[in-house]
This record gives C-alpha cells, structure tokens and sequence, in this order.
C-alpha cells in the first residue's frame, strides 16, 4: 500500500512540476555528481541570487520525489498523508494562478541506481548542466558495478540540456572532464590549474585569538582576478562550488566581481565540513552529513594541514552506499583521521 500510495504521489507531483514549468518558464540548471552537489547548488543559487528570483532544492531532494517538489518550492510530507493533501493542493494552484515564481531553478539530480537520472528528470529541459566530482569511489556506487557505469548514468543528464545550451565541468577530476566526450556544445571548464575560470593562491584566514575563521582565494577568469572568501570552512574542495558558480553566473551575464561579491557571503550547509571553535583553542569539524569518501578524504587533510592552538575533533557522519568498497573505505578514512586528530 506504501508502495502505491508513493508512486501515486510522485506521478502527480511530477503532472503539477510540468505544468508550473510549462506555466513559468524557468531558466533551469541541473547539477550531478558525487562530491559537492548539494553545496555546489547552493553556491550557485546565492551567486545568481544577486541578479534573478531564484528557486533551488531543498536540503539534498534530488530524487524523483525531490526534484518536482524542488520545482513546487515545497518540503517532503514524509509519512504524514495530510501533508501531502496540502502540498498537492498547494502545488495545484500554483499550476493554476500566476504567483511570483523563480526567473531560475537550481536542481540537485542524483542517482541511487541504474535509470535513475532521466527517470528523475528527464521530462525537464535544462540550460545548464554541471558535473561536480566523482573521485576513486563516488557515493551511491552500490548499485553500480563500478564507477565508470555511475558516471555513464550522471550523463544521461546531456539528454536534457537544450543544444543552446552550457555543460560546466570540473577539469581536475577526471570523471567529471569525461561529460565533455559526449557534449557538442558550450563548455566551461573550471580548476585549480588550467581552465576557463581558475581558482588560485588559497589561502588560510586566521583570527585574532588565532582560530582559523576560513580561507581567501582569487577566481581568475581571463587573466582577469576577483577575491573572495569564505567563512567557516576550510579546504581546496570548497574552491570549486566557487568556481563553478561562478561559471553559472557568466552563463546568465553576471560579472565575475559581483558574483563573487554575492559569494563572501554565503554559507556552506551544515554538516559538511564546517569549521567549529571550540573550548580552550579545540578546532572541530564538522563532516557529520553522509559523504563520498574523496569529501571526507578531503576535510581531515584540510584539518591536518592547519594549525591551532588545542586539539583537532573531527566529527565524521556515515559514508554510504558503498558496497564492496565500504569496509576498506572506512578503514583507510578511520586511519587518517587517527593520523589527524
């Protein structure tokens, strides 16, 4: 009964998603890949914020559930049926009635299993489509048979983005790069060494009471650098949300200065490798969502590699759907951290 009720709910959430698309006409940007969507999304939504009513993906919705009520600007009813009733009622009028709706929507898409993608979106015609990070063993890799058939699945994405349309990639991954192969139209690629928009000279921020509040970083598009910097979160990893929003914001003619300007501000979500002060000089960071293995990888060498007055708590959440690879992946992010902390 669970079972209908869900795929009952989900064809008409996903009947009133085309209908409001239909109705509005939203710009949409799609992001796939397995390190950084959600704070990649996020980024980009605050850096296109600055110049267009923007709707994005609550959380991490990026299922066949999350992407229509990402669309309907709503929040999950969970297992409660009159929350439901309200928001596809909800979700009908604003089908129906002309209510201020997002110029752009900014869309996680994700994919637990083989078809997920254009069975999620595929009814949806994006303008931009970015590829984060994969890394050795991408999130959700249990249900694939390797990586390789995970990220044959994230482009299927392609088949959605109109031919006018702009693939963002990330040049130092090679998974990522790999969209490329099969996209005959506009690329920018962003890195840390060589692309179209080039994150350089990272830099940690340290406070008075020496707590590192963050880091500084110059966004090199053209020969052409803006600063910025971010606050509570530390890491190369955080630089390419960064980028890539960037690299959104030009696609919708945002200059790089004021992009970056909207950015200063913004806010990684929690739980994502959040930089915490503690009691007597104790810097803790905060990994606790669940995360690929590369992301966390990635946090405890940025924690490693800054220096505080106390001690180093690193606060780590699961890391899942893994398969067979997630025994050996524990161990080696168990014996960093001991390395680290």
């Amino acid at each position: 009964m669970k079972k209908v009720f869900k795929q009952f709910v989900v064809r008409i959430l996903e009947w009133e998603a085309k209908r409001v698309i239909s109705r509005y006409k939203p710009k949409v940007v799609a992001v796939v890949g397995s390190v950084g969507k959600t704070s990649t999304k996020d980024a980009i939504a605050t850096a296109l914020s600055i110049s267009y009513r923007v709707g994005k993906s609550k959380k991490s919705y990026n299922s066949e559930f999350g992407v229509p009520l990402a669309i309907l600007g709503a929040e999950s009813g969970a297992g409660d049926v009159f929350r439901w009733t309200h928001i596809l009622f909800d979700g009908f009028l604003l089908g129906l009635f002309d209510h201020e709706y997002p110029e752009i929507l900014v869309l996680e898409v994700g994919a637990d299993r083989p078809g997920d993608i254009l069975r999620t979106a595929g009814w949806i015609k994006t303008d931009v489509v970015v590829a984060t990070v994969y890394g050795d063993v991408p999130v959700h890799i249990e249900y694939f048979g390797s990586r390789e058939e995970l990220v044959h699945e994230d482009r299927e994405i392609l088949k959605t983005l109109k031919p006018e349309g702009t693939l963002i990639v990330n040049a130092d991954d090679e998974a990522s790069l790999s969209f490329v192969e099969v996209w005959q139209g506009a690329v920018k690629k962003v890195s840390l060494q060589k692309g179209d928009i080039v994150g350089r000279q990272y830099q940690i921020e340290i406070g008075d009471d020496e707590f590192p509040e963050g880091f500084s970083v110059l966004v090199e598009v053209g020969g052409v650098s803006t600063p910025v910097r971010m606050h509570h979160v530390l890491g190369e990893q955080h630089i390419y949300p960064l980028l890539i929003a960037g690299g959104v914001a030009s696609v919708f003619d945002i200059e790089m200065p004021k992009a970056m300007q909207a950015l200063a501000r913004h806010e990684t979500p929690l739980g994502r490798m959040k930089i915490i002060k503690g009691i007597h000089g104790t810097c803790i960071l905060d990994d606790t969502y669940n995360a690929a293995p590369a992301a966390v990888k990635a946090g405890l060498i940025a924690l490693r590699n800054t220096k505080v007055k106390g001690r180093k708590i690193a606060v780590l959440g699961d890391m899942m759907e893994l398969g067979v690879h997630s025994i050996e992946q524990h161990k080696k992010i168990g014996r960093l951290a001991a390395s680290v902390c």
